[in-house]
């Protein structure tokens, strides 16, 4: 469950399958993702201009999540455009986050869900141990 695949944030950016939900998704997000864009350039200046000191491997993590968080604002900031609207290069982002947003929920997600539930076994996983405090219940 502590994995890319099911993180609750990444889902939360990438719930839309179609124009309307995009606008929805853009609509709860764009100030979030629009703070996180500022504080990782802010960290990542600050890195630059030796204010602070981070590991490379914060450095690259922090370089990461800025470029995702780019890559999906770039995409939120037309949400409300209609396709035909757009130019070419919005257009294939478009779809682009489209088919990523299907990757992680039908796929991704899925394929986590497999995986835990066959690896929940016991009397009280999923759900099987409420009969056992039912009938301690009466």
């Amino acid at each position: 469950m502590h994995s890319n695949e099911a993180n609750p944030d990444t889902l939360r950016y990438l719930n839309a399958r179609n124009d309307t939900s995009l606008a929805n998704v853009a609509k709860d997000t764009m100030s979030t993702l629009k703070q996180r864009q500022q504080t990782l350039v802010k960290y990542l200046s600050q890195v630059e201009d030796r204010e602070i000191q981070v590991s490379e491997k914060v450095k690259k993590l922090w370089s990461e999540k800025l470029d995702a968080t780019n890559v999906i604002l770039t995409v939120l900031v037309d949400a409300d455009k209609a396709e035909s609207e757009l130019n070419e290069g919005a257009k294939a982002n478009r779809h682009a986050f489209f088919k990523t947003a299907k990757q992680a929920w039908e796929v991704n997600l899925g394929g986590i869900l497999v995986q835990l539930s066959k690896e929940m076994a016991g009397p009280y996983s999923l759900g099987n141990g409420l009969p056992h405090f039912e009938e301690t219940w009466h």
